[in-house]
């Protein structure tokens, strides 16, 4: 398996989804996890970047991540490029995710305690 680089994680009520690229950017995990697995998957993996939208439990798995070595950027929902179509939704979401983090700071101001917004632009924008 590749080393993982760069990981987008979209937080829901009970099934989350996990896309992570390695350092070519090419995609090579594609997994859901539900909620009690996703401590464990982290776990087992070498520390990564992982990008989260903001969420009232973000933070929550932010904590966790950073405690596991991870460094962890929360975008806000305005820079979170929302999906429209079926079949595929999620991906288009996280793919959005795993983008934003290692994208140009947009001046936003950086948290405490290794978690900081990135931005890669407003919604709509590419």
């Amino acid at each position: 398996m590749k080393t993982i680089v760069v990981m987008g994680l979209d937080l829901t009520k009970s099934v989350f989804q996990i896309r992570a690229s390695d350092a070519d950017g090419k995609i090579v995990v594609r997994r859901q996890l539900r909620r009690g697995e996703v401590l464990k998957f982290f776990s087992v993996l070498s520390p990564c970047l992982v990008g989260m939208e903001e969420c009232a439990s973000a933070h929550h798995w932010a904590r966790e991540l950073v405690a596991r070595g991870h460094e962890v950027r929360l975008m806000s929902p305005a820079y979170v490029k929302p999906h429209f179509r079926r079949p595929a939704p999620i991906t288009k979401s996280q793919m959005h995710q795993m983008k934003a983090p290692v994208s140009a700071d947009c001046g936003c101001s950086k948290k405490k305690r290794s978690i900081s917004l990135v931005a890669s632009g407003p919604r709509g924008s590419v």
